[in-house]
């Protein structure tokens, strides 16, 4: 990314989330042209354009976790679930994605297959029809990320195999696979 004028400071945090426009995501990425923000490993840093891209931290828990009896959270703070993705201890009531403590990468991917489990099994608790089904982890070396900088560059990686910016622009940057996630929905993708 440095070959693209992107600097990446790591182990650093910024002491205070910017107050910029939003460009039509919620707070996500905010317009400050020209401010300067401050870093906790006491540096600072100017930037027109700031990517809020907090990732989960298990110690601050969603409120609806907070509300959990005790016990049905991990040492780290994760939501305890068996293999069909309920609540340990807490009959009826299950849970997905960044707060469970299924041993997996955190991924929206993997959220969506433990959603498709949890509608089945929340349609078998109220109906007492069809059967439970478990959530299958994702297989080692399964789970992938592929990042896109613009059309031609990005940076991406399956398990411990490396993706560079040819692979993944021929992947993901040409069209973001819209049209694979319009397809799981039903939906048709808009020709350009």
């Amino acid at each position: 990314m440095e070959d693209m004028g992107i600097t990446v400071i790591l182990n650093a945090r910024m002491q205070t989330l910017p107050h910029g426009e939003s460009a039509g995501v919620s707070s996500a990425i905010c317009s400050t042209p020209g401010q300067s923000h401050s870093l906790s490993n006491g540096e600072s840093l100017k930037a027109d354009l700031v990517f809020v891209a907090a990732g989960p931290k298990s110690s601050t828990a969603p409120p609806a976790v907070a509300m959990l009896p005790v016990g049905t959270t991990d040492g780290a703070g994760f939501v305890k679930v068996n293999k069909q993705l309920q609540v340990e201890g807490m009959e009826g009531v299950y849970a997905i994605g960044d707060c469970v403590n299924v041993p997996e990468t955190k991924l929206a991917y993997s959220g969506g297959l433990q959603a498709k489990v949890v509608v089945n099994n929340v349609i078998v608790d109220a109906t007492g029809k069809g059967s439970m089904k478990d959530y299958e982890l994702l297989p080692e070396g399964k789970a992938g990320m592929l990042v896109t900088l613009g059309p031609k560059r990005g940076a991406g990686a399956f398990g411990k195999t490396q993706l560079g910016s040819f692979m993944v622009s021929n992947i993901k940057g040409k069209s973001l696979l819209t049209s694979i996630l319009m397809g799981d929905r039903g939906m048709k993708a808009v020709a350009n």
